[in-house]
């Protein structure tokens, strides 16, 4: 029988070991026996902050995404005899940069973030941490490069820098904030927004040319519509395996493209293409030629080059348990 990523990646879906343990000043997530680790005891200027965060995102023995965990231990586990570049697209507070670093055992990751705040919080976790193969990228991913400009950073979001941006976050916005604090609607943390300059890279200029295998995860909220057109070729070339999450069709609209869109030329290059619900526990991932209406929401897809996608026996690739 053949047996390929896609049975082990099930497999894993099955068989999730982890615990989340917090500390004072750590929180530790223990996936298959290999710790994971996030300093928490760090101020700042964002809400949630990562201990917020990651308890939230592990409350009553939950896991984040656990479809995308599954394919990393998979991944992990596949391509046990590669050298990898995980290219972390959109890190946020680099959870998933993190988790490869820990999981692949011959592994560079590259943990691009555009919001400064966030990024300078992956630098000083894998400084903690002790990961010092982890290079931290505070900047944008566009379709041309460009040298740093003026943004406007509030909270998680970043736009190009105006007076009318900086008055309406920090007049209109935190005002609303405090009215509805006071009237009892919620609780709210009044931002403080500033300007910070930000270049834009692009994304082939991550990519590894001397022999690794290029996996990349790409969670930017419809900014791939921006970027990742350009980038595909390139991609492609590379024989690079994708971790794109999809959006809400009426996000992808408002940058004037579809998820199947995203997907199609790889496709056309004959990529395989699994598809996923990563945030339901137990969820399988199915193969896919096209992205359906049941498909075209926040979910996950993996494009793979069909060689690296296959193997040929009679015995499977064991799921660790």
């Amino acid at each position: 029988m053949t047996y390929g990523v896609l049975d082990l990646r099930n497999d894993f879906a099955n068989n999730i070991e982890y615990d989340f343990v917090l500390t004072e000043r750590w929180a530790h997530l223990i996936l298959h026996g290999t710790p994971v680790d996030f300093c928490t005891d760090v101020a700042l200027p964002l809400s949630p902050t990562p201990r917020e965060w990651l308890c939230d995102k592990h409350r009553d023995g939950s896991l984040h995404e656990p479809g995308l965990v599954a394919w990393l231990l998979a991944l992990r586990t596949w391509f046990s005899d590669r050298r990898v570049r995980f290219i972390d697209i959109g890190a946020l507070y680099g959870y998933f940069t993190s988790m490869a670093a820990r999981l692949f055992a011959d592994a560079e990751v590259i943990s691009v973030e555009g919001n400064p705040i966030s990024a300078e919080y992956i630098r000083t976790n894998v400084s903690a941490s002790g990961d010092t193969h982890v290079v931290v990228e505070n900047c944008l991913i566009d379709a041309h490069a460009r040298a740093a400009r003026p943004y406007v950073i509030s909270g998680f979001r970043f736009r190009p820098d105006s007076l009318s941006d900086l008055l309406f976050q920090r007049i209109v916005k935190n005002n609303l904030k405090q009215a509805l604090m006071r009237l009892g609607l919620g609780t709210y943390r009044v931002e403080r927004p500033e300007t910070r300059k930000l270049a834009a890279k692009t994304l082939p200029s991550f990519l590894d040319a001397d022999g690794a295998l290029n996996i990349v995860k790409i969670d930017t909220e419809g900014h791939q519509v921006r970027f990742l057109p350009r980038a595909t070729p390139d991609l492609i070339a590379a024989n690079a395996v994708v971790l794109l999450e999809f959006d809400a069709p009426k996000r992808m609209a408002a940058y004037g493209a579809t998820n199947l869109e995203m997907c199609r030329p790889f496709l056309d290059a004959g990529y395989h293409m699994f598809w996923c619900d990563h945030r339901v526990m137990g969820a399988s991932a199915v193969p896919a030629t096209t992205v359906t209406a049941a498909m075209d929401r926040n979910s996950l897809a993996v494009l793979m080059p069909a060689a690296l996608a296959e193997a040929e026996g009679t015995t499977p690739h064991p799921a660790a348990s």
